[in-house]
């Protein structure tokens, strides 16, 4: 699921609002937290084999969502 759905989102979320791969790829990820791919995740690769753990993921959703950085999420994206 996630080289064929999450990267290609991430990447244009990325690209579309001008953020960090990572953060777009936190974004990307929430999106499909009601699924098996996401839920039995205990980290998510992003990039060049990088990754982050579930929880880094939650900060930095939390980050966009509070408005704490780049652009503000609305509330029924959750």
């Amino acid at each position: 699921m996630a080289s064929d759905y999450i990267a290609p989102m991430a990447e244009f979320i990325s690209s579309f609002y001008n953020i960090d791969l990572k953060d777009a790829t936190a974004i990307a990820w929430v999106g499909v937290n009601d699924t098996p791919g996401y839920q039995t995740a205990t980290s998510f690769e992003y990039g060049s084999g990088q990754s982050m753990s579930k929880s880094e993921l939650a900060d930095i959703y939390r980050d966009y969502l509070l408005a704490n950085k780049g652009h503000q999420i609305p509330a029924n994206c959750e």
